[in-house]
């Protein structure tokens, strides 16, 4: 039986286009493009990126749309709508995430005006300490002579402030977005271009982010983080605030575990979840 990629590659040989000229074309890395004629859909993203990825290379080369998509979810048959339905679910969480990261931000807001409020000396005790009774000179005098002077006692030095960690003002501030919890293992991406990565942090639900170049995304785990990075050149990985070295080259698909050991490179054929 005539796969979908296999289908696909001989429409396109038929039509004398390259791989690299509809990469090009359609924006659309070489790498997914070999991924989608192989019908090796652990290397792809989600299905509801997939099927956009389809209709771009159809649209392009002048197949059928709707044969095309017709032919996809005959061949991922239950693999692809089980993906899709774990798509829409997780795109429905942006509206929580916005509702949650304002709601802390104004609470942390409110915990440190009421710290300054209540370590702030009331004006009373300044006052006190301004004006002292007067008293008269003689007095003075005789006190001085008969208490011998005390050493005055010289406060330590203020311990110097420490160097700001390595992250940005701006990562802070999504690591408290996305809990302020302590863990053992703290993981930050920066995206370089637009890459896919699925995650799973020690035993919680497997989940999956979309990055486009620029952004900045935390993960915290206690004892493991295991990663499935579609564009491993588009991303820099930085571990419990080291940069770690480059794991890929752009467009090519890696497996990464991280504990507390360190960082080790899974075979491309191991399943993530």
């Amino acid at each position: 039986m005539e796969t979908l990629g296999s289908y696909l590659r001989k429409e396109r040989e038929a039509r004398n286009f390259s791989l690299e000229e509809i990469s090009s074309a359609i924006k659309i890395r070489k790498g997914i493009l070999s991924a989608i004629e192989n019908d090796d859909y652990t290397l792809l993203p989600p299905p509801v990126f997939v099927k956009g990825f389809l209709r771009a290379y159809a649209n392009h080369i002048g197949l059928d749309c709707g044969e095309v998509m017709k032919k996809y979810k005959e061949v991922a048959g239950r693999y692809a709508e089980e993906e899709e339905e774990a798509g829409q679910q997780k795109r429905g969480r942006p509206f929580l995430k916005a509702f949650l990261i304002p709601l802390a931000a104004i609470g942390i807001v409110l915990l440190v005006i009421v710290y300054l409020i209540s370590t702030r000396p009331s004006p009373s005790a300044k006052k006190e300490e301004a004006v002292s009774p007067p008293q008269s000179a003689a007095v003075s005098e005789k006190k001085n002579a008969e208490i011998p002077a005390e050493p005055v006692s010289v406060p330590e030095k203020v311990k110097e402030q420490e160097p700001p960690s390595v992250f940005s003002q701006k990562e802070s501030g999504m690591a408290i977005a996305e809990g302020s919890e302590v863990k053992k293992l703290n993981l930050v991406f920066k995206a370089r271009e637009e890459t896919w990565v699925g995650f799973r942090s020690d035993d919680e639900k497997s989940s999956q982010v979309l990055l486009q170049a620029g952004d900045t995304y935390v993960l915290r785990a206690d004892r493991i983080i295991r990663l499935k990075i579609g564009n491993a050149g588009g991303v820099a990985l930085f571990f419990n605030e080291k940069e770690l070295p480059g794991q890929g080259t752009s467009g090519e698909v890696v497996r990464l575990t991280l504990t507390e050991e360190g960082v080790s490179k899974q075979a491309n054929y191991e399943q993530l979840y």
